[in-house]
């Protein structure tokens, strides 16, 4: 699944590509999908959202930061290892945690530039 624009390369957008738009947002188009974010009108979604992930990874984000340092990709079954829980506890954090990364990405440029555009072939 490929990424340009403002937000490029984000890792596992596949893992939430069906909710991209709980971060607000306008979509335009179809194929590929184009997302629009201004700093006044989805500011305050996104950080909503990224409060909502950090709830449900919590204290896990630690351990994935540190497990991603030495890791590019990872096999679910692994995370489970590392974070010490079940597999489907395992992809909602892993999920939860692609949405944070994501929705500070999203952020980060609109704090720096007010506005952040990406298209994907969803």
């Amino acid at each position: 699944m490929a990424i340009r624009g403002d937000i490029e390369g984000v890792s596992w957008f596949r893992l939430f590509s069906e909710d991209v738009e709980v971060f607000g947002g306008t979509r335009l188009g179809e194929r590929p999908a184009t997302f629009y974010f201004e700093k006044e009108q989805d500011l305050e979604s996104v950080d909503d959202q990224i409060t909502v992930c950090f709830e449900v990874v919590d204290d896990y984000k630690l351990r994935l930061d540190w497990y991603f340092t030495d890791h590019v990709a990872y096999k679910s079954g692994e995370i489970a290892l590392v974070l010490n829980v079940d597999q489907d506890e395992a992809d909602e954090i892993m999920c939860a945690y692609a949405k944070l990364l994501f929705g500070e990405k999203i952020k980060a440029r609109l704090l720096e530039y007010g506005e952040c555009s990406f298209e994907v072939d969803l």
